[in-house]
């Protein structure tokens, strides 16, 4: 018994061991090469096309490198992503030619292909471990959600904002879905705790926005810009104007635009 538990730790710290060096060869090496190759990419070459081809490369080779370090294979291609810099000239053209394709067409194949595996009869067959380990996704979510709250009211967030940020926190996405699906494969949880799992993102996902959306709305905080126009201006209250001149002919034309507005000459200020 002595002898199995020291195999385990000892398999333990060499899981460790790995995943720290993988993280090492990942801030150390990976990025520094990638922020060095998108610094020298020309706007339009063919090294362009080339560094393009070449990261699509690495996404496709980071599962099975990321197994020889003891890791998930899920992990790789997760990492590559976030060491991969956004906006052009890599990270950009990379959601220009890969995000219609993903986002249109497989991600809802992959979708609907977790949802079909669900098997509503298998509720039936309900045991005491299902319904602990559901009560335990509950609780979790509701632990999670007062949490954020608890936290966004601490950092004096508005309630609505906080309420917004907190549901925003337990919504559950594909990222979610492809893990259940995943421990489904390997046989991590039953049929009817991964129905169960699929059933509740699903409605997590159907509430969440619709709460978000009337908790949150980003507009409202330009509403006091809606009224700066001259008919809703107080009388002799300060009315900023900026003109833009693109030729040289249009400068007389500003200027007579402001005289209407401003007729004083007092209350014009033209700024050359």
């Amino acid at each position: 018994m002595k002898e199995h538990g020291e195999v385990g730790t000892k398999r333990v710290l060499q899981d460790v061991g790995w995943a720290i060096l993988f993280l090492a060869v990942v801030v150390f090496v990976l990025r520094p090469g990638i922020k060095w190759m998108v610094k020298h990419i020309p706007e339009t070459s063919q090294k362009k096309d080339m560094c393009f081809y070449l990261v699509i490369l690495a996404f496709m080779l980071s599962p099975p490198i990321t197994k020889q370090f003891h890791l998930h294979a899920k992990f790789g291609p997760f990492i590559l992503g976030l060491v991969v810099p956004d906006g052009p000239p890599l990270g950009s053209d990379l959601v220009e030619k890969l995000d219609p394709i993903i986002s249109g067409f497989f991600l809802p194949i992959f979708a609907t292909t977790c949802g079909i595996r669900v098997d509503p009869s298998s509720f039936k067959k309900i045991s005491t471990f299902l319904f602990n380990q559901s009560i335990g996704a509950v609780v979790t979510v509701v632990v999670k959600f007062g949490v954020s709250l608890a936290l966004a009211m601490f950092c004096k967030m508005p309630m609505r904002d906080s309420l917004a940020l907190a549901f925003v926190m337990i919504s559950k996405g594909k990222v979610e879905i492809g893990y259940y699906s995943s421990m489904s494969d390997s046989m991590v949880i039953s049929k009817p705790h991964y129905a169960f799992l699929i059933y509740m993102s699903t409605l997590i996902a159907i509430i969440v926005p619709i709460l978000v959306k009337w908790l949150y709305d980003p507009s409202r905080k330009y509403l006091c810009f809606q009224k700066r126009t001259i008919m809703n201006s107080k009388p002799n209250q300060e009315l900023r104007m900026l003109g833009c001149v693109h030729v040289p002919g249009n400068v007389n034309s500003i200027i007579n635009l402001l005289n209407v507005c401003c007729p004083t000459r007092e209350s014009v200020t033209v700024d050359v």
